[in-house]
């Protein structure tokens, strides 16, 4: 809000319309709340105790990929690529009210759903991401991949069953009508199998709060690679990456200055020991050399 009335006020000043701009300069500094994650640990908990399969594979690549709900929801058979277990993220899908869907660009609307009984205001759209690095390719694992295949199965005997009673959008994630299946309904189902699950004694999470957990462990796991996570998380910038995620990093800034002051009061040279440490790791990687040594500690 600051920044669009500075903004509009500044170009008031342009035409000459007010003397100066009465916005402060700077806006006021944003307040980000801490979210509740699930460790790596709770989320495996929650999957082995999940019997919802749509729900357990939403969940299962939302942790794994990091993507947003609506992007995994608009995920389609084609973006899904299982002999180089990869997943294609080039469009979202939403809900907006139809006015809203006269407004927008007609390039970046790619389907809008027929209306389903009941909905009058709104319609379901699937619609290209707001920035480029949003569309990204992400890589699955070797059990993702596997229930992503189970999936694709499961669709075609749906579609022998059903016949023309049942529509075809090529999507992941559809409701046995072949209608998508909403962030809303994804978010519903994981309250409810929380809320029959509180004996499980996790912490309870909205649906983004997996990829939240998700981002977090991934810092953890690449000691911090911002750039690397960026690319799987599709943040327009690392910079936002970091200031929503930086105080994960707070554990091994602090086994870091443990680690520097060991070194600097024991009067232990870090380059020396580098240095060391790479002339062992070529000695272990080259027989030759390992002959060589062996035989001058012989000699010795």
């Amino acid at each position: 809000m600051h920044s669009i009335i500075k903004t509009a006020l500044s170009k008031a000043v342009d035409w000459q319309l007010i003397a100066v701009n009465p916005v402060p300069r700077k806006g006021p500094r944003k307040c980000r709340p801490e979210f509740p994650i699930w460790t790596a640990a709770q989320i495996r908990l929650a999957l082995d105790n999940m019997d919802h399969e749509l729900l357990h594979l939403v969940i299962h690549l939302a942790f794994l990929t990091s993507a947003r709900v609506g992007e995994i929801c608009g995920l389609t058979w084609d973006c899904v690529d299982f002999e180089a277990k990869t997943i294609l993220i080039n469009k979202t899908l939403q809900r907006a009210e139809k006015e809203a869907i006269d407004t927008l660009s007609s390039d970046g609307i790619i389907k809008v759903f027929p209306q389903q009984e009941g909905q009058t205001k709104t319609s379901l759209i699937l619609k290209k991401p707001k920035t480029r690095t949003s569309v990204r390719t992400l890589y699955i694992s070797d059990e993702l991949e596997k229930e992503l295949s189970i999936r694709f199965e499961q669709i075609a005997k749906e579609k022998v069953y059903f016949g023309d009673n049942r529509e075809d959008f090529n999507l992941v994630f559809a409701q046995e009508s072949g209608f998508p299946l909403e962030p809303r309904i994804v978010g519903k189902w994981f309250r409810k199998w929380q809320d029959d699950n509180s004996h499980l004694n996790l912490p309870y999470l909205r649906f983004h709060d997996i990829r939240h957990s998700s981002c977090t462990f991934k810092l953890a796991v690449s000691g911090g690679d911002i750039k690397s996570v960026q690319g799987d998380t599709g943040h327009a910038n690392a910079t936002t990456l970091l200031n929503i995620y930086g105080h994960t990093q707070d554990k091994r800034r602090k086994a870091l200055s443990a680690e520097t002051s060991r070194q600097f009061y024991s009067g232990q040279d870090a380059e020396n020991d580098t240095d060391t440490d790479n002339i062992v790791d070529l000695i272990k990687n080259n027989t030759d050399l390992q002959r060589k040594v062996i035989s001058a500690l012989i000699s010795n």
